[in-house]
C-alpha cells in the first residue's frame, strides 16, 4: 500500500527476494545505519500486544520504541534522498545479468540474434548476426564443436508471430 504522507520502508528498500517478501526495519537499520532498534533503551514504549513489558536482567525496561521506529525510518529516508533510487537496494534488482555473465569471465559467451538485439543487449559479447532460425541454429551447433568452457546464446524468432 502506497501512502502519499507515510514513509513506507518496505517500498523504498525492496527484499532481495521480491515480493511479497518485506525487508524488517530492524533488518535496513542494522544493515544501512549499523544501529539496534529493538531492545533499545527509551522512555517511551509501547506495551506488547498481551499487555507486559520486557525486562532485561537489571531490571530496565526493553520494548518497541514507535519514536525510534520513526526516526530510523527518516534517517534511512535522508540516506535515500542523499545516495540516490539504487541506494540500499540488492544489488541483484540492478545489474543486468548479461553484463554479469560477461564480467565473471568464467567462460567465453557468444550470442547470435539479429543485429539490432545484438547491438542492445550484447554489445560486448562475441556475437554474429544471422538472418533466421535456421542459421542461428548452424551457427550454435558449430561454436558448441569447440573445446572450453562456452556460454552460447541464441533467440529463435519463428514462434514470435504466434
Amino acid at each position: 500500500m502506497v501512502h502519499r504522507k507515510v514513509i513506507d520502508t518496505a517500498i523504498m528498500f525492496p527484499h532481495p527476494n521480491g515480493s511479497p517478501s518485506r525487508s524488517a526495519l530492524r533488518v535496513l537499520a542494522h544493515q544501512l545505519l549499523h544501529k539496534s532498534v529493538q531492545g533499545y533503551k527509551s522512555d517511551m514504549y509501547v506495551k506488547i500486544p498481551d499487555g507486559s513489558l520486557d525486562a532485561d536482567d537489571q531490571g530496565d525496561v526493553l520494548g518497541h520504541s514507535l519514536i525510534q521506529y520513526a526516526q530510523t525510518c527518516i534517517e534511512l529516508l535522508k540516506l535515500k534522498m542523499r545516495y540516490g533510487p539504487d541506494f540500499g537496494v540488492h544489488e541483484s534488482f540492478r545489474q543486468n545479468v548479461l553484463e554479469v555473465i560477461r564480467k565473471a569471465k568464467l567462460f567465453a559467451p557468444v550470442a547470435f540474434d539479429n543485429q539490432k538485439v545484438l547491438d542492445h543487449w550484447f554489445p560486448q559479447w562475441s556475437r554474429r548476426a544471422v538472418a533466421n532460425d535456421g542459421q542461428a541454429v548452424a551457427e550454435v551447433e558449430q561454436s558448441l564443436q569447440h573445446s572450453g568452457k562456452m556460454l552460447v546464446w541464441a533467440q529463435l524468432h519463428a514462434l514470435d508471430v504466434y
